[in-house]
């Protein structure tokens, strides 16, 4: 059990981890052998996400980074040196830059994501509703794709520049990690591109290329590809121009295989086949840098951690993991005894597993500050740069009663949204047609279950990205404007389906999310 990029767990841990969280999941009134296997999973967890917030940079040391590459000057030698978190920015997975949006599919605000649903939902619900950086909204979002390193193949790259970053793609597969059936599918995939193209469709000539292809060994495969590199690329060009585009082909193909330790040896190739194109591309993920993280707009988003722009933190994430399994009913309310065995709970298991406990004063001073300060080399001198995931690492009362009153208002607002829609669905809709009233009391109801949805949907967003924060509307995020929602009313999840007062109670507390 452990995830990946995690360090391995012996095997024998579990009964002496349930013996130091019984005490606390007895307040919880819970057996440890009931959920120590499911805690035991969370902090699997926890250690990988610590492990990726630790390898995390700031905004500005990242667009520090690709300017110093997009000056062209030892390009190769950077390349070596260069970190994971940084290599990663070039092919989407850091910061996460795969998808941009757009109001009126104009350029001045873009919004630049990963390719996830729920923070492209919540940027779309934003943008459609608020608009963004003084740009009205029109309710019309538009969604592209962000540019990729394969976009970047000079399309007047020489045929021989194509043949040699194509051969070289096939020397990364040869002499990186994986098994020998992963590394011949590779190639195979590389050679049969090239094939297709270079027997001009005569099915006699790339079946014999195929079978003298399949009897070679892997050394052999990746000989064969630097032989018929150049003159498939010829024959490309000789049928219409396409050896630019077939060269783009293979690299996407190759890149939907690539794993983590071939990036730089990947970006390496690339920088020698194409370096002006590289230095270009640098100079373009800079300036989505600058996009993204709305450097331009607040000097402290340089500070941020790249990775809190989007992604909650570890120990939050942790939190999140340990509620789910220790009070599984949102709905049930919990007291300060129950959140107190929460907290402790996550610090048991924490320091159990060598992660760095945060009940000490070392680790209580740390939580207190909010950051970790890291110094670096600028053009000014040396100067440090907090980042504000110190919590990666903690779990505290604060943040337990913060994610405990999510979970409950998003409970209560589940049951509301079912009643509301079961009484447009089923007593109001069948009338409408026939009854102006009924059909102006659903118009009206139709808005109120708009307004709770998107309610509901801001509290979500704020529970999976970790904002915590009071006061917090004038803070940039990734997803766009921070909109302003009501307070909970004080009302009691138990029973609430039935409690008519209490229902009109949120709904009228919603209205203020009516556009």
């Amino acid at each position: 059990m452990k995830a990946a990029g995690s360090e391995p767990l012996r095997v024998d841990y579990l009964p002496e981890l349930r013996d130091q969280i019984a005490p606390w999941l007895n307040i919880l009134e819970l057996f440890p052998g009931d959920v120590v296997d499911e805690l035991a999973v969370a902090m699997v967890d926890f250690l990988h996400d610590r492990k990726l917030d630790e390898q995390s940079r700031t905004a500005g040391s990242l667009k520090r980074e690709l300017l110093e590459l997009a000056s062209g000057s030892r390009i190769d030698g950077k390349l070596t040196i260069m970190d994971e978190f940084v290599l990663g920015v070039f092919f989407g997975k850091m910061p996460g830059a795969g998808v941009e949006l757009s109001i009126g599919g104009g350029e001045q605000h873009r919004r630049v994501l990963p390719d996830d649903d729920a923070l492209l939902g919540a940027a779309f619900k934003t943008l459609s509703r608020l608009g963004d950086d003084e740009v009205a909204s029109t309710g019309l979002v538009y969604r592209r794709r962000a540019e990729t390193i394969a976009d970047q193949i000079p399309p007047d790259a020489s045929i021989g520049e194509l043949a040699g970053f194509v051969t070289g793609l096939a020397t990364i597969v040869l002499e990186g990690f994986g098994t020998q059936a992963r590394k011949r599918r590779r190639i195979g995939l590389i050679a049969g591109r090239l094939v297709a193209v270079g027997s001009l469709g005569d099915t006699s000539v790339s079946s014999a290329l195929d079978t003298h292809f399949a009897g070679l060994d892997l050394h052999g495969q990746a000989s064969f590809i630097e032989e018929i590199a150049r003159p498939c690329f010829e024959d490309a060009g000789v049928a219409g121009g396409l050896s630019h585009a077939l060269v783009r082909l293979i690299f996407v193909e190759f890149l939907g295989s690539l794993p983590p330790s071939e990036r730089r040896p990947v970006l390496r190739l690339f920088a020698r086949c194409f370096p002006d194109a590289f230095a270009g591309f640098a100079r373009v993920l800079a300036e989505q840098i600058d996009c993204q993280y709305r450097l331009k707009n607040d000097a402290r988003s340089a500070r941020r951690d790249a990775r809190r722009w989007h992604e909650a933190h570890a120990g939050w994430k942790l939190i999140d993991g340990v509620l789910e399994v220790v009070w599984p009913d949102a709905g049930k309310e919990m007291g300060p005894r129950q959140r107190d065995a929460v907290v402790e709970i996550g610090r048991a298991i924490i320091a159990f597993f060598n992660g760095g406990d945060q009940s000490g004063p070392a680790g209580k001073n740390a939580a207190k500050r909010g950051s970790r300060t890291r110094s670096q080399v600028t053009d000014e001198g040396l100067e440090s740069v907090d980042v504000a995931n110190v919590a990666n690492i903690s779990v505290n009362g604060e943040h337990v009663a913060v994610l405990a009153s999510l979970r409950s208002a998003i409970h209560k607002l589940d049951i509301v949204l079912g009643i509301l829609d079961r009484r447009a669905l089923f007593e109001l809709e069948p009338n409408s047609r026939t009854d102006p009233e009924a059909r102006q009391e659903l118009d009206e109801l139709r808005r109120t279950i708009g307004a709770v949805q998107l309610w509901r949907r801001e509290l979500t967003h704020k529970r999976q990205r970790g904002e915590y924060e009071r006061d917090a509307l004038s803070e940039s995020r990734a997803t766009g404007a921070r909109i302003a929602l009501p307070r909970m009313p004080q009302v009691k999840a138990e029973g609430l389906a039935d409690n008519e007062p209490a229902i009109r109670k949120i709904v009228a507390a919603a209205q203020v999310l009516i556009p």
